[in-house]
């Protein structure tokens, strides 16, 4: 594992005067980028995903987040693969409505 992320799971909730909350909790762990292979890119476009990376982290690590952050950008994690060498993949795209 070669680089750091961060995983993060929201939770919504409401708050005193009934608004609807979104928090945030974010855990960091040891992760390899991969490059999204070419099967990949194009079964997901077809969906309208636009895939952008994909992150090996250690099973145990991963507790259904449903997003990651790299090098200061968010992504949505939009599918996960459970190897059999206790990594798991995390595919993802880039999150709508950040920089």
């Amino acid at each position: 594992m070669d680089t750091v992320i961060n995983l993060i799971a929201e939770t919504i909730g409401t708050d005193d005067i009934g608004n609807q909350t979104v928090t945030e909790t974010s855990k960091q762990v040891f992760a390899t980028a991969k490059p999204i292979n070419q099967n990949e890119f194009f079964s997901a476009r077809t969906t309208g995903i636009n895939p952008a990376v994909k992150m090996l982290v250690f099973f145990g690590d991963y507790a259904g987040e449903e997003l990651l952050e790299w090098n200061g950008q968010k992504y949505n994690i939009y599918r996960t693969y459970l190897r059999e060498d206790d990594i798991i993949e995390l595919y993802a795209e880039r999150h709508i409505g950040q920089q």
